[in-house]
């Protein structure tokens, strides 16, 4: 949370691709998410929370029908013919070294700057980058450097010297942009005039995203196109953010920083002096908001007002520093529709559906929360 409210594991952006993404670009062949209609079938099933590396596939490639891979009492991957999990204690099993996962929000920031590099060398291995001609462009070694079809740059300084650089298929880098790798543009998306883009950053596809950037990640289909900071901070899709608005990623004490945790529904020590925004899907803040170190944003909430927010605000809510209401499932599907207008692109039945979905599982989760502050 607040990212799975609205998406499985699987679906979380993490350096160029999402998790389900890097299983295909390792594997080489279509993976699915799991469903029902995959039972009685010859299926390898992964612990979707399981970050992909090569070494770990080799793993699942040697299993056998009805052998498991597991660590501790932890099942990692099944090799069955029964998709339900209740009947793998039969199975056997073979220990192995518990992989990273993705199991604190913080991390998928933390560790984005390593899967840049890891994954820019699988989807750019034995192709050949598009040649950028603008002659008021500068590049700082073009060799990790990889430009899609159908970009354009115009007038800025790329430097590829921390890490490669990343520019999807038909996105756009305007006047003015300075960007440091490790770095990542999705499909589609634009990065504003004078922009500054810090390293381990990735913008998801047809995303808009400006001011000051650094060790962020943006999911897809959100703006943040005007000036304003964000720092060591993770944005789901569908959100807004208004000119100016700002977020910390440092307490001035210089201590530890504490993150709700919603399951614990408290905060928690991450271990680290450095974590801004996670804001949920469908989210939106007014121009000039600024929000506090470590700021949890749950799906569909509106951000307003004067003064810095609660450090955890629930989903669906619109408000500020004086408290919050809950927003109506009818008010938000009809504004995330007209986001949709806005983008160009079409709010289907299913779109619909999945709100109304998430709307439900925040209620009976229990969407009041803690408005309290961290120590």
């Amino acid at each position: 949370m607040p990212f799975t409210l609205t998406r499985p594991i699987a679906e979380i952006r993490l350096g160029i691709g999402t998790i389900h993404e890097k299983w295909e670009w390792i594997s080489g062949t279509p993976v699915n998410l799991f469903a029902s209609d995959l039972q009685n079938e010859d299926s390898c099933f992964v612990d979707s929370s399981i970050i992909p590396d090569e070494n770990f596939f080799s793993l699942i490639q040697n299993l056998r029908q009805g052998q498991a891979l597991i660590s501790g009492d932890r099942f990692l991957a099944a090799r069955t013919l029964n998709a339900d999990q209740s009947a793998w204690k039969d199975l056997k099993t073979i220990e192995v070294q518990m992989p990273e996962t993705v199991d604190r929000l913080w991390k998928i920031f933390q560790l984005n700057g390593r899967e840049i590099r890891r994954d820019f060398y699988r989807i750019t291995k034995g192709r050949s980058s598009e040649v950028l001609n603008d002659p008021f462009t500068r590049i700082y070694n073009p060799a990790d450097v990889f430009i899609e079809p159908g970009v354009s740059v115009k007038a800025a300084i790329i430097n590829a010297e921390s890490g490669p650089v990343y520019l999807g298929k038909n996105s756009q880098v305007l006047e003015g942009a300075v960007i440091r790798g490790p770095f990542a543009l999705g499909e589609d998306s634009v990065i504003s005039m004078s922009a500054v883009i810090r390293g381990d950053t990735s913008v998801g596809p047809y995303c808009r995203v400006g001011g000051e950037i650094n060790n962020s990640v943006f999911f897809s289909h959100t703006n943040k196109a005007h000036h304003g900071f964000l720092g060591n901070s993770v944005v789901g899709s569908w959100c807004n953010l208004g000119a100016g608005t700002t977020a910390s990623n440092m307490k001035n004490n210089f201590k530890n920083i504490r993150l709700w945790n919603d399951w614990s529904n408290d905060y928690e020590d991450t271990g680290l002096q450095f974590c801004g925004l996670m804001m949920g899907d469908y989210a939106t803040a007014a121009i000039n908001t600024s929000f506090n170190t470590a700021t949890w944003v749950g799906a569909g909430a509106r951000v307003i007002g004067a003064g810095f927010p609660p450090a955890r605000i629930p989903h669906f809510v619109q408000g500020g520093s004086e408290g919050f209401k809950t927003i109506s499932l009818q008010d938000i599907t009809e504004s995330v529709s007209r986001f949709f207008n806005l983008k160009k692109k079409e709010f289907s039945e299913s779109d619909k559906k999945l709100i109304a979905q998430a709307f439900a599982l925040a209620a009976e989760l229990g969407n009041s929360g803690s408005s309290k502050l961290p120590e």
